[in-house]
C-alpha cells in the first residue's frame, strides 16, 4: 500500500451539494511523484459524476504546511478560522467550488 483516501461523495453533514475528503495520504517514499494529484483527480471525477455536488471541502492540520500547499495548488482555498478538534489539533478547512469546466 502506498496511500489511502477516504471521502464522502455527497450529502456531507446533511448538505446535498457538499462532498468532503477526510483523508488523502501518500506514504513518504512515494510522495512527490504525482500520485496524490492522480488520486485527487479520480476522487474529484467520481464526485462530479454525482451531478449535484458544487463544493468539496477538506481539512488540514495547521502545522502541515506541505499538505496545505498541496491543496492550495489544486485550487482549494482556506475558509474561516483554524478550529480546535477534539484530539486537540488545530485544523484549517479548505474548499473547492466545482465548475463545469473545472
Amino acid at each position: 500500500m502506498i496511500g489511502d483516501v477516504d471521502f464522502v461523495p455527497a450529502d456531507f453533514d446533511g448538505t446535498a451539494h457538499l462532498a468532503f475528503i477526510s483523508l488523502l495520504m501518500v506514504v513518504a517514499p512515494w510522495r512527490n511523484r504525482g500520485i496524490g494529484t492522480r488520486i485527487l483527480k479520480l476522487v474529484e471525477n467520481k464526485i462530479r459524476m454525482i451531478g449535484r455536488v458544487s463544493e468539496i471541502h477538506t481539512a488540514v492540520q495547521l502545522n502541515n504546511l506541505a499538505a496545505l500547499r498541496f491543496w492550495q495548488r489544486k485550487n482549494y482555498h482556506v475558509f474561516g478560522n483554524p478550529k480546535l478538534r477534539p484530539d486537540q489539533t488545530l485544523v484549517l478547512y479548505l474548499r473547492k467550488v466545482l465548475f463545469i469546466s473545472d
